[in-house]
């Protein structure tokens, strides 16, 4: 009678089919997973992890995100019940670390994490074929590329889980609106580093060259640009108050509600020391925001 494989030995095959095209979802979820944190289960739990996961990927449709928590998973490690998170998503920049930030951030350290890119076949109701791995095809852009971060940690209530599936969920929504909208703000900047060159501008010409070589070394690809806001200021220097203009913004500043500056608790657009610069002689601020990121690294904007 055959007996079930080991995870260490269904690890290495794994890997070995890895380089196959096509594959299994559990091919390629397992040969992305750390061997040491693999070991810690039984074969039959890292099973349902991968047959959770291949659930999540089959509802997965183009240009939506998918996020499934599984709180009464099923899934055991060392005897200790796991909630199996699957996040699908298109595949786009900063997914990864902003996924696992909210996660780790909301609920602790995960137990186990693996992230494949899956080339991919939709059809109406989801995913129809799984074609490959990251690699397949690379360069054919008729080929769609999935994300599938899968994560197990210790077990959520289920209100918990919700509340994490609506944090990740509009955090989703943010990695998009900032790749989506990184050529129109590298326009917009472009656009401010034109009108600094050449429109007249009553300041000193040595800080505003300064200010143009600093903005054109941002847009070379030194920074990362998440969102973008315009506003316009009215009133005089102690009163003054910003406002928005009707130019939509870009990235995560496409969202009204986002707010990046606070005095306190409150949100504000204006403060002191904004309206000392407005009012001043250089033509280039550059602050943090009191707000941290939710998209890519959590630090503060």
């Amino acid at each position: 009678m055959a007996g079930l494989k080991s995870a260490s030995q269904l690890k290495k095959m794994s890997t070995a089919k890895g380089s196959e095209k096509p594959g299994r979802l559990a091919d390629y979820l397992l040969a992305r997973a750390p061997a040491e944190d693999v070991a810690a289960y039984e074969v039959t739990a890292l099973e349902r992890a991968a047959d959770l996961a291949g659930r999540a990927v089959a509802r997965h449709k183009k240009g939506d995100c998918l996020v499934a928590i599984e709180v009464d998973s099923g899934v055991v490690r060392q005897g200790r019940p796991m909630t199996v998170i699957t996040v699908v998503n298109d595949n786009m920049p900063f997914l990864f670390d902003s996924v696992l930030g909210e996660i780790t951030e909301s609920a602790g350290e995960p137990l186990l994490v693996t992230h494949p890119v899956i080339v991919v076949r939709h059809g109406k109701s989801g995913v129809d074929e799984i074609l490959g791995d990251g690699g397949f095809a690379k360069g054919d852009h008729s080929h769609e590329r999935l994300s599938v971060i899968h994560v197990h940690i210790a077990r959520l209530s289920a209100d918990q889980a919700d509340a994490l599936a609506e944090r990740l969920k509009k955090i989703l929504g943010q990695v998009r609106a900032a790749v989506t909208d990184w050529k129109p703000m590298l326009a917009r900047l472009d656009q401010a580093i034109s009108e600094f060159r050449y429109a007249p501008v009553p300041l000193d010409k040595a800080h505003v060259a300064e200010a143009i070589a600093f903005l054109e070394w941002l847009r070379d690809d030194n920074f990362t640009f998440l969102g973008m806001r315009e506003f316009k200021y009215t009133g005089g220097e102690k009163s003054g108050m910003l406002e928005r203009t009707e130019k939509p913004g870009l990235g995560i500043l496409s969202d009204p509600d986002v707010l990046v500056l606070r005095r306190g608790t409150e949100a504000v657009s204006t403060t002191p020391e904004i309206r000392a610069f407005l009012h001043g002689p250089e033509p280039l601020i550059v602050t943090k925001a009191n707000a941290k990121s939710t998209v890519h690294r959590r630090i503060y904007l």
